[in-house]
C-alpha cells in the first residue's frame, strides 16, 4: 500500500469518526442514542467492526475533548451518563484494578524465583511488590479508610496522603 493510498484510507477513518462524534455531541445528558441512528449513517443495518472502530474514537474523543461520557446499554446503544452515574460507574475500574492485580500476582507466582538471574529477580520483586501495593489499596478495608478521611474533608486527598493511610 503506497502512502497516497493509506492517507486516503486515514481521512475517511477521521471522516467517519468525526460523523459518529458530531451525533453524541449533540446529546443532552440522559439521552439514549440507538445503534440503529449509529448503523444509518453508514447506510449499515446493524454494527459491524469497522463501525464499533469508529465509535471507540469517537467516543474517546468526546471524554478527552468534552468530558463527555456515555454508558452502553447492552443491544440497544449509549446512554449520556450524568455526574452521578459517571462517579457510580467508576468505582466498577476499582474492583477490575484489583481483581488484575491478584491474577498477575497468581501468574508472576508461576515463574521459579530460584532460577531466576539477578536482573530477572529485581524485575520479579519489583513487579510483586506494586501489585501488593496496588491489591493494599483497593482493598474494601482501604476503601472505607480513604471515604473516611474524604468524608470530613469533602475534597479528595493528596498522593502522600492518601499513601498514608495505608501504613
Amino acid at each position: 500500500m503506497d502512502l497516497e493510498q493509506r492517507l486516503k484510507e486515514i481521512e475517511v477513518i477521521l471522516t467517519n469518526v468525526k460523523k459518529i462524534y458530531s451525533l453524541l455531541e449533540l446529546s443532552k445528558v440522559g439521552d439514549i442514542i440507538e445503534y440503529e441512528k449509529i448503523t444509518v449513517l453508514f447506510k449499515e443495518t446493524k454494527m459491524n467492526g469497522k463501525i464499533r472502530t469508529y465509535l471507540t474514537k469517537a467516543r474517546d474523543r468526546l471524554v478527552n475533548e468534552k468530558g463527555i461520557l456515555f454508558a452502553t446499554i447492552n443491544s440497544v446503544g449509549l446512554k449520556r451518563m450524568d455526574d452521578s452515574e459517571i462517579v457510580n460507574s467508576s468505582g466498577k475500574y476499582i474492583k477490575r484494578i484489583s481483581r488484575m492485580a491478584k491474577k498477575s500476582v497468581k501468574k508472576l507466582s508461576c515463574s521459579d524465583y530460584n532460577i531466576l538471574n539477578n536482573e530477572d529477580r529485581i524485575k520479579h520483586n519489583t513487579i510483586m511488590s506494586l501489585y501488593g501495593g496496588i491489591t493494599a489499596a483497593t482493598s474494601i478495608k482501604s476503601f472505607k479508610k480513604v471515604e473516611a478521611i474524604v468524608k470530613d474533608n469533602n475534597k479528595s486527598l493528596p498522593l502522600g496522603e492518601t499513601l498514608e493511610l495505608f501504613k
